[in-house]
């Protein structure tokens, strides 16, 4: 579904037109003039659709954005979790003052 053209309102600008979806941005255009917001994370709290077939849409949206991140931050998790071992590996190697050495002349 096409979103540009679709009626949108915001709390404090008040209903504005989408003009462009371009990545990670959507304009929309107010009485006040043109402005930016992140998309589609915007229309949790600042922008609502009227159109309950753009609602949905944009709610699609949503859903992947958030399914995306939360697939980031479990990668995330389990890097961190991968590196852990003391807080001290890095790609595989450890720092040299994490390492135990036997010197040969333990007793």
């Amino acid at each position: 579904m096409m979103l540009i053209g679709r009626t949108v309102r915001h709390a404090a600008f008040g209903e504005g037109i989408i003009l462009a979806i371009d990545g990670r941005c959507v304009t929309v255009r107010f009485e006040s003039g043109e402005k930016r917001f992140v998309y589609p994370n915007a229309f949790e709290g600042y922008l609502v659709a009227e159109d309950p077939d753009v609602r949905y849409e944009i709610g699609r949206a949503l859903g992947e954005a958030r399914r995306l991140r939360e697939e980031s931050e479990k990668r995330r998790i389990h890097e961190r979790a991968c590196l852990s071992d003391k807080g001290s590996v890095i790609s595989g190697y450890r720092r040299a003052e994490d390492v135990d050495y036997d010197d040969g002349e333990s007793v």
